[in-house]
């Protein structure tokens, strides 16, 4: 069984808990912090997003089509749906001679709640383009027209461009691509697992990608400055990513991924480290919280940072009249 990660008190009394592991792993390999079980195979989930847009640039599709630094970071991200990340989705898809009816990711309200509640207000619809995934689905679709695969069933995981994608996860993470694991994610493409360890193993890749291919090296290194550049693409308002990453101060890429996931990308002088964390069961209240927690431990963030992220590290707890009653608790083992 995993170890408590996070403990939630109400007044002095521990009500509830979150077990998970963690692994945080240099880009050689070696492991700098192990919690529980950190072999088991885990979906990556929206994690995965900057490993996905690596096979669009090494394909060349990416400076075919003229994408910028902020398009690139939009599509390693999982966006809010405000009105900055939809026109940039718009924009992909414009420069690909594509619109929002191309895109198979669904419909649901923008996750930042003044964005949602404004078209509530104003009578507007919701649209495929404030999906969080949205950005995701225009990188696939660009990079499948670039090799002229087919893009009506580009959600399939026998289409090309998804088997292209994960080998690129395979190397990344430096595990068999037959042993990864396939599931379908939230908004309809194949989602991939791999062992906590190597999840962590390919965030570290990205931040120093020392043995790998020149073209695989030159795509990490673009891929994490267009991270740290325009964090706002990752995610938005009163998002942990964005304001991860913008404390950060360019060392620090992150991407958060659903049920619990999460994937740092740090640079420390010559070196690249990644940290992976699983909550067991989903809480995003606990998975934000030890983020920052192993963070700090690992003396990866100052005390400044630290306070920048205080909302995310230990987070008071309020009733209904905005009167502290509790504490959420990381504790890194």
């Amino acid at each position: 069984m995993n170890p408590i990660l996070v403990e939630i008190y109400r007044g002095g009394i521990v009500e509830s808990f979150h077990r998970g592991a963690a692994a945080a792993v240099d880009h050689e390999g070696k492991i700098l912090l192990e919690v529980g079980d950190i072999y088991k195979l885990t979906y990556l989930r929206s994690s995965a997003k900057p490993f996905q847009v690596i096979p669009l640039i090494t394909c060349g599709a990416a400076d075919k089509f003229g994408f910028t630094e902020e398009e690139t970071a939009l599509m390693c991200g999982s966006h809010n749906g405000e009105q900055c990340h939809i026109e940039i989705v718009a924009r992909i898809l414009n420069k690909i001679g594509l619109d929002e009816q191309h895109l198979q990711c669904g419909i649901h309200p923008p996750l930042d709640k003044e964005t949602a509640r404004s078209i509530k207000e104003s009578g507007s619809v919701y649209s495929q383009l404030h999906n969080n995934c949205s950005g995701k689905h225009a990188a696939i679709l660009a990079g499948s027209l670039y090799m002229g695969y087919p893009i009506d069933d580009y959600l399939s995981a026998g289409h090309p461009w998804q088997k292209m994608i994960i080998e690129t996860i395979s190397t990344m993470c430096d595990y068999p691509a037959e042993r990864i694991g396939t599931g379908i994610d939230g908004c309809g493409v194949p989602v991939y697992a791999a062992p906590l360890y190597n999840a962590a193993l390919a965030a570290a890749v990205l931040a120093k990608p020392a043995g790998q291919s020149t073209d695989t090296a030159s795509v990490c290194q673009r891929i994490f400055k267009a991270m740290i550049t325009y964090p706002y693409m990752i995610a938005g308002r009163n998002r942990i990513c964005t304001d991860l990453i913008t404390a950060g101060g360019g060392k620090i890429a992150a991407k958060a991924g659903a049920e619990g996931f999460y994937l740092v990308s740090v640079r420390k002088e010559d070196e690249g480290i990644g940290i992976a964390v699983k909550i067991d069961d989903g809480a995003e209240r606990a998975r934000d919280a030890i983020v920052i927690e192993i963070l700090s431990a690992m003396k990866l963030l100052d005390k400044t940072q630290l306070t920048a992220l205080a909302k995310y590290h230990r987070p008071a707890i309020y009733n209904h009249k905005r009167i502290v009653v509790g504490r959420i608790n990381p504790i890194c083992p």
